[in-house]
């Protein structure tokens, strides 16, 4: 009898899921219903959803959304007000996995007065140390789309990348990429760098171009060595902003190597001394302390070039122990 008894709950179980499963599946047809059902269901499976919008990416969640505590959701919605009517764009969150995806929908009007709506893409940005953040901007006659992804990330790195979506364009996918803040610390014998960048000029007419302002803050550890900063232009060609060298002072090596923050490329060492030798010059002057360790360490690591002999000719003539007052 209990055997029986347990059977049935399972079957019931089994149907209950199956339900939810093809509710969630028709409501697939609107951003709205999916929203809707989001937020009537604490517990569900994604795969439905992504079945019925033909999404066949390993990378989306397949973990399920369960109620934790009771009543606490993990999983959540978000219609963001998008300056086109004719378009909806659905972000679904899913908390405890730190995972987000933006679907896209257009609207359809068909001759005899029918609307409908058609899923037109999504996207997945980066979730690591903190949640991504967007905002909608009017380039032009364009809507765009602005999402904030995790970049490198590390011990030792870190940045925030701003990817750029053109709404009326075919693909749901950014056509620019930037590296809006990040940082290295240089650790042990490095020279660290805080970066920033910053759109200050959006041109529409003839082509869509972007101006962006970068800065560079050098540093050993919380101790500033030196600034400097650059613009650069980006102009819109075959889908995508691409570097325009007439325009920016600086070569796309040099800006990339200088503000992006990449785990597996940056100024080499002799470079990073170059950049910064005045506040070298300084320390190698000055009295022996855990600051001249570091440079000692950091002069080990480079090749011999004019700037590494002139500062271990400084370090060799300078106070051996710190001035007493």
């Amino acid at each position: 009898m209990r055997l029986a008894a347990a059977l049935l709950t399972l079957l019931l179980a089994a149907a209950a899921l199956a339900g939810v499963d093809e509710e969630l599946a028709q409501a697939a047809k609107s951003p709205y219903d999916i929203a809707r059902f989001v937020d009537r269901h604490a517990s569900f499976q994604w795969e439905p959803l992504w079945q019925a919008l033909g999404i066949k990416d390993a990378d989306l969640a397949t973990q399920p959304c369960e109620a934790r505590e009771g009543s606490v959701r993990i999983c959540s919605e978000e219609l963001i007000a998008i300056p086109d009517p004719s378009q909806v764009v659905l972000i679904l969150r899913q908390e405890a996995f730190r995972w987000q995806v933006y679907l896209r929908f257009l609207r359809e009007r068909g001759p005899d007065g029918w609307e409908r709506w058609k899923f037109a893409g999504y996207y997945q940005p980066m979730v690591k140390d903190y949640p991504p953040k967007y905002r909608t901007i009017r380039f032009g006659k364009k809507p765009y789309l602005l999402l904030t992804s995790q970049g490198a990330s590390g011990s030792d790195w870190s940045s925030d990348l701003e990817l750029w979506l053109d709404l009326t364009a075919a693909e749901f996918e950014p056509v620019l990429s930037l590296t809006v803040e990040g940082h290295y610390s240089g650790a042990p014998y490095g020279v660290g760098r805080d970066t920033h960048a910053t759109v200050v000029g959006l041109e529409s007419e003839p082509v869509e171009r972007i101006r962006v302002a970068y800065s560079v803050r050098f540093k050993r550890f919380d101790v500033p060595l030196g600034e400097r900063s650059d613009d650069a232009v980006y102009t819109r060609r075959g889908g995508k902003f691409v570097f325009d060298a007439a325009l920016s002072k600086r070569s796309a090596k040099d800006i990339g190597l200088l503000y992006d923050i990449d785990t597996e490329s940056g100024p080499s060492n002799e470079d990073s001394i170059r950049n910064v030798l005045p506040a070298l010059k300084k320390i190698a002057a000055g009295p022996d302390t855990g600051d001249k360790d570091w440079l000692r360490g950091l002069l080990a690591q480079c090749k011999n070039t004019p700037e590494k002999r002139a500062l271990a000719a400084i370090l060799q003539n300078s106070p051996s122990k710190p001035k007493r007052p």
